[in-house]
């Protein structure tokens, strides 16, 4: 007997830790693929599996996949959080923060006037 199943992503959100109150909970800044919103939550580590536990600290990233799994004779909203191995420090976060400011203001600029050799347009 074959089952049709099938999974359709909701909301991809890219988190970034910000505080850790072990052992309870952390807070994370999330941004929203769909929309780019940025919002600040707190995060209960009852929702992440055990074996990663050691990998929430500041300045750790995540990616949380928001779907529907359906199946034949079930529909069922699905959350997977999922842990990145690399660990960011405040540093660096800010430095990628700074960098992206400057890469915004570049190309938001307009272009300069192109000019030929004699100088005129």
């Amino acid at each position: 007997m074959d089952i049709n199943v099938s999974f359709k992503p909701v909301e991809i959100i890219d988190g970034l830790v910000e505080d850790v109150n072990r052992p309870s909970q952390f807070y994370a800044r999330l941004t929203f693929r769909s929309t780019e919103e940025v919002s600040i939550a707190r995060i209960s580590f009852d929702q992440i599996p055990v074996r990663d536990h050691k990998l929430i600290e500041p300045g750790a990233t995540f990616i949380w996949i928001i779907g529907v799994l359906q199946t034949d004779r079930d529909t069922k909203v699905i959350r997977v959080l999922q842990f990145n191995d690399e660990v960011w420090t405040k540093a660096e976060i800010e430095e990628a923060e700074a960098e992206a400011e400057r890469l915004q203001v570049f190309f938001e600029a307009p272009p300069p006037d192109k000019q030929d050799d004699d100088g005129d347009r």
